[in-house]
């Protein structure tokens, strides 16, 4: 998701409290790793999309798109996978919100363009596939990174839209809720339209009360209430954090701290 495509960065600018940023570098698989790069990027993605956050994005949606629908690569596949796993959510917010310059990333941006195609390549033509088994394979430390660096998108995307929701509609409180969910959520209609197309069973994304959308739910909440006592930039960092955390322990161990409901309990609560 790239959120300048629903030109949201220049309503907010948050910048971090350097408390925990005084730690020492902390060596995570061989990576020099400090608190104060990671609030220093955080407060970069704010403003543009930096290239480390891009290219691992695209890489593990990719990846995750050629996962999902099995062998075969050519451009229509390349530009499905941009809306399937990359950045559906982002056109269906625009028309949601009614936000003009709804254009698909892909359009609107020439160097998201060029970067999507070079990653698209790279996951699907390396030479003996080594750049999707890195990032297909279970702690890998290149997938972990990528894994990593797609929740800065998908956390930064979400505060985006919600505050430009916000700064959009004053009046109506539930707008940036609307918004954060379907920044996050809307492009799995486009799995769920493929997956009926391809045979499979599907369900419609938001017809079950799934574990992310738990967590979507969780996260969009949190920031609204942030956002209600103007407490945003603490609160972005946090949620960053915690996304983060979440994310090592389900890639090292498969427990998620943030499943906080049983599945067949949670979705009682689904129509």
């Amino acid at each position: 998701m790239d959120p300048n495509a629903v030109g949201a960065r220049h309503f907010t600018v948050f910048q971090f409290n350097d408390r925990m940023s005084r730690s020492k570098a902390v060596p995570f698989h061989g990576i020099p790793f400090t608190f104060s790069q990671l609030r220093r990027l955080l407060n970069t993605s704010q403003q543009e999309y930096p290239w480390s956050v891009h290219i691992g994005h695209d890489l593990i949606s990719i990846a995750s798109y050629r996962q999902w629908r099995g062998a075969g690569a050519s451009l229509l596949h390349a530009f499905l996978a941009s809306f399937h796993f990359g950045n559906g959510g982002t056109p269906i917010t625009n028309v949601v919100m009614g936000w003009n310059g709804g254009a698909h990333p892909l359009v609107a941006s020439p160097n998201q363009a060029a970067v999507w195609s070079l990653m698209f390549a790279a996951v699907y033509k390396s030479p003996l596939d080594f750049v999707y088994r890195m990032l297909t394979t279970a702690r890998h430390p290149v997938r972990v990174l990528c894994l990593l660096l797609d929740q800065i998108d998908a956390v930064t995307s979400m505060v985006n839209v919600m505050e430009k929701a916000a700064h959009t509609f004053p009046a109506n409180p539930l707008a940036p809720i609307f918004g954060g969910i379907s920044i996050l959520s809307s492009g799995g209609i486009f799995n769920h339209i493929e997956a009926l197309s391809l045979g499979r069973k599907s369900t419609y994304p938001w017809a079950t009360f799934t574990q992310r959308l738990r967590r979507t739910v969780a996260f969009v909440l949190i920031y609204a209430i942030a956002m209600r006592y103007r407490v945003q930039g603490h609160a972005r960092w946090w949620l960053t954090i915690v996304s983060l955390v979440s994310t090592i322990c389900v890639e090292s161990t498969s427990f998620d701290p943030l499943n906080f409901c049983d599945d067949a309990a949670c979705n009682m609560l689904a129509p």
